[in-house]
């Protein structure tokens, strides 16, 4: 017995002072530079081999598969530390080999008062390489943990189990994880839940002081998440947030008195965020235009449909750290929240249903979660999706976020105990739910979903979800928590490594004989024959790349090539961009995906992109013409660089 309290104790001790602990823990592991990025899958594609991984890597796994943020978003950042015209440019030259929007598209960390608005990226500015990629992993895991938590207890009616219960499957979600450091996913639900939080203290004070700061915060909450410039997500969440806020809003009425003083804090928030809008928008708002007029992402325009059988799938997702083939797409795109589906909507019909005085919350959310499903079984006229701003979401978008309402709806009914069954009863209702998803499940994931997945995954779901159907005691909720904390375990903390520093890339040969090269030499560099991600490898020590990913298309280089505009739909788009040399035929683009084009080069063709050298692991003096010389410059790792020569002046 007092042992048991005493462990109770503390418990209470570290919930006191989560804070202080969550700070301690950040600034440590920033110091040493601990990240989640799978940086050191650079080893496998420069070496050929795994050579080298494990030194980086403490735990878990790199992920391939996750080239968003490897490939692309760790070396733009990475980047901002060396372009040729100062470190953190609003507009680099280094992306795209041009002056490129590096603040609004696939946001980079900038040295301009517009990065108020993403202080994850603040740690870039005044800290070593590691250590600002470690804030931004490391700040965002911690923050989106005790902003959940936070909110959780004011859903939960202060309930701190069925609040940790709530975080740990919000913060260690599939579909958060695999998505972390790409899409603003993370900025998303951190500003919008911090957004809800900041308006419920901002309606229990009456000190104007603190009403002035919560307008700050709010301010940069609501910049924060415009600017996550993802509406496949914005769009669903703003619902589910929105809901929250009216639910804040209702409940806490009259708890502060609002006066004339008021308009002090109304014209900070305003202020801030006006002014902060307006001013990105002077900057930003032709690489918004152009990114809105793009073949893709912007001619996007979605009425929903029928994609039932994916609120099933949830429990798939607990083996996708595990084994990923042979997922449909793959598992990123599978990826969802575990909500425990249905039980979140039926346990709250069930409360409503019972309640005397119907909850405010309850009705809100589970009206938003039938509205935003709606949109994933059933096609919608063309007006409703547009005035709703569904039209710019996929289905299958929203569906893997809408979990996070079933999570809150789930917790809320919990929380207020309406529901009481009896133990064996309880079993009974647990057996038939777990059967039922485990069979769906089945059908969802087909060969994928083995005899040995069947078996787990029914047993997973009986242990967890047997004690929220009894929930009649704290022993119950104990258990469920810990039931969560394991399943978080098993889905969420596996996916992404846990790894040190950026060496992994800024210490390979090839990448240091690049730096050594561009800090002597000006001029556009090019890579041939290669696709993602050796095309951003210069890029990453801020070598103007033609070819590196282009986030937003420069339509004038490419049309150079196409003069009547007959491939405009292909060159279009954000793309990882192949280029491969050839003598003979005419220079040609071939779509290869959504976001990804080839242009196959007649050398001839070569001086319209003014490539001053050329990284290859193919031998390029074969090429040399009247037009072009190619000089041998080193070798390092497989790859080549060339020096290209014009025989007659660039553009004769």
């Amino acid at each position: 017995m007092n042992k048991s309290k005493k462990y109770l104790e503390f418990l209470e001790r570290l919930f006191r002072y989560r804070f202080v602990i969550a700070a301690l823990f950040f600034v440590v592991l920033v110091a040493f530079e601990i990240h989640g990025s799978s940086i050191s899958e650079w080893t496998n594609y420069i070496d050929n081999s795994n050579s080298g991984m494990e030194e980086y890597t403490f735990f878990g796994q790199s992920r391939a598969i996750r080239t968003d943020e490897w490939a692309v978003n760790t070396p733009m950042a990475l980047s901002q530390f060396y372009n040729k015209t100062g470190a953190f440019p609003y507009f680099s030259d280094t992306i795209r080999g041009t002056q490129t929007d590096a603040f609004i598209v696939y946001g980079q960390p900038v040295r301009d008062i517009s990065v108020l608005f993403r202080p994850f990226h603040w740690g870039y500015l005044f800290l070593s390489q590691g250590q600002g990629l470690s804030f931004f992993w490391i700040g965002r895991f911690m923050a989106l943990f005790l902003v959940t938590l936070e909110l959780s207890m004011l859903i939960t009616k202060k309930n701190k189990l069925l609040s940790l219960a709530a975080a740990v499957l919000v913060t260690f979600a599939p579909v958060i994880q695999w998505w972390f450091a790409v899409n603003g996913l993370v900025e998303m639900l951190v500003f919008g839940q911090l957004a809800v939080l900041i308006i419920y203290h901002y309606m229990n004070t009456d000190r104007m002081l603190k009403r002035c700061i919560y307008s700050i915060i709010l301010a940069i909450c609501a910049g924060g998440y415009v600017l996550t410039f993802y509406p496949a997500w914005m769009v669903p969440l703003f619902y589910i947030f929105l809901a929250l806020a009216i639910w804040v809003i209702i409940s806490n009425y009259g708890k502060g008195t609002f006066t004339l003083k008021d308009i002090g804090p109304l014209i900070v928030f305003v202020a801030l965020f006006g002014g902060g809008m307006a001013h990105i928008l002077s900057k930003s708002l032709p690489t918004i235009m152009t990114v809105l007029n793009t073949a893709y992402p912007g001619e996007r325009f979605e009425t929903g449909r029928n994609i039932f059988t994916r609120f099933f799938q949830y429990i798939g997702n607990l083996f996708f750290p595990f084994n990923g083939a042979g997922v449909s797409g793959n598992v990123c795109e599978q990826a969802v929240f575990f909500d425990l589906f249905p039980l979140g909507l039926i346990f709250a019909v069930i409360t409503l249903w019972k309640q005397k005085k119907k909850d405010i919350l309850l009705i809100l959310l589970l009206a938003v979660s039938v509205f935003l499903g709606l949109w994933c079984v059933t096609s919608w006229p063309d007006w409703l999706a547009k005035i709703t701003l569904l039209s710019n979401v996929q289905p299958e978008r929203l569906q893997s976020v809408l979990g996070l309402a079933n999570i809150f709806l789930l917790m809320r009914s919990v929380s207020l105990g309406e529901i009481q069954l009896k133990p064996h009863i309880a079993a009974v209702a647990a057996v038939i739910y777990s059967g039922v998803i485990t069979y769906v499940s089945k059908q969802v994931y087909g060969e994928y979903f083995t005899k040995k997945y069947i078996i787990v995954s029914f047993v997973v779901l009986i242990s967890i979800s047997i004690w929220i159907f009894i929930r009649q005691n704290k022993k119950s909720q104990v258990i469920f928590a810990a039931c969560c904390l394991v399943l978080a375990f098993m889905m969420g903390f596996t996916v992404n490594p846990v790894e040190q520093g950026v060496n992994a890339i800024l210490e390979q040969p090839i990448v240091k004989e690049i730096k050594a090269i561009t800090d002597e030499n000006d001029g556009l560099w090019l890579v041939e024959g290669l696709g993602l991600p050796h095309i951003n490898l210069p890029m990453v020590v801020g070598t103007p790349t033609i070819n590196s990913t282009n986030v937003y298309p420069y339509l004038e280089r490419w049309q150079a090539l196409d003069k009547n505009d007959n491939a405009l739909e292909i060159y279009n788009r954000y793309a990882h961009i192949t280029i491969n040399l050839q003598k003979v035929a005419e220079s040609e683009f071939v779509l290869q995906g959504a976001d990804a084009f080839e242009v196959n080069l007649n050398i001839s063709d070569l001086y319209k992109l003014n490539a001053s050298y050329i990284l290859t692991r193919n031998d390029l003096t074969i090429y040399t013409c009247d037009e072009v010389d190619f000089q041998y410059v080193s070798s390092f790792q497989g790859l080549n660089i060339y020096k290209v020569v014009y025989v007659t002046d660039v553009g004769e």
